[in-house]
């Protein structure tokens, strides 16, 4: 499956092979009226998490909406994001990924 192989290349990699992906990532998927909600932010154990939803429009074919949850983990003064997990729908993630590949 090209979801396992995508996955892979940036499952448990620095910030720079992440963004790498990404960019490679938006030059077929274009995500629009991408919509946060559901904020929660824990100041002394500098986490944030919360829910977003967007129009997800490959370079060819439909369009569909990719939910996601969003957990956000700050370095110790707070001033910085020193880790993302994000859960999304297996079958929206293996969509984009088929796309991207």
């Amino acid at each position: 499956m090209n979801y396992l192989t995508g996955f892979n290349r940036i499952l448990g990699v620095g910030c720079k092979k992440y963004q790498e992906a990404f960019a490679k990532d938006i030059t077929v998927l274009k995500f629009k009226n991408n919509i946060l909600a559901n904020l929660v932010i824990d100041t002394e154990s500098r986490r944030a998490a919360f829910t977003s939803i967007a129009d997800v429009h490959p370079i060819s074919g439909d369009s569909y909406q990719a939910e996601l949850a969003w957990f956000l983990y700050f370095t110790e003064d707070g001033s910085k994001v020193k880790k993302v997990v994000e859960f999304c729908d297996k079958d929206v993630i293996l969509r984009m990924a088929n796309t991207a590949a």
